[in-house]
């Protein structure tokens, strides 16, 4: 079962191996519950998705939804951490439908060990990860000269 964790950036949230609509639905539920009683919203939101496998259809509406509202809430930026390329392609896709995509960095730990110090400076200070130049250009996407972060996985 995942969970929320007040951190110092906002929220770290965190998803297990096999996410339901169940788990998804708690998370939503706390999410709003914590947004009620603290008295500032989060600016900034880790998404722990390591472990987690895809996302069954049903699921994935809440987990839209978790977005939009932190959005609506005021979070500025979301660094997503996910293991598996079909979540990721996932949840892309979701952070985009969310209407959140431009605030969101997307991070590999098999690719970069250090993720969790250049997520956490992207949260809370805003400062960019740096660029993933030791991948083959078909595994970065092929853009060289592309400056366009926001799909990058770092």
């Amino acid at each position: 079962m995942g969970g929320v964790e007040v951190t110092d950036y906002g929220y770290r949230l965190t998803l297990s191996e096999f996410a339901d609509t169940g788990e998804v639905t708690a998370l939503l539920q706390e999410i709003r519950r914590r947004l009620r009683t603290q008295p500032e919203s989060p600016s900034a939101v880790l998404v722990d998705l390591r472990c987690t496998r895809a996302l069954p259809a049903e699921t994935q509406e809440r987990f839209r939804s978790c977005f939009t509202e932190l959005a609506k809430a005021g979070v500025q930026r979301q660094a997503l951490v996910v293991s598996s390329p079909i979540t990721l392609l996932q949840a892309r896709r979701l952070m985009r439908e969310a209407g959140v995509g431009p605030l969101c960095r997307y991070f590999d730990p098999a690719s970069e060990p250090e993720w969790e110090l250049f997520a956490v400076q992207w949260l809370a200070h805003g400062i960019e990860p740096p660029e993933v130049d030791d991948l083959p250009e078909e595994e970065n996407g092929g853009n060289e000269g592309d400056d366009d972060r926001r799909d990058e996985t770092f």
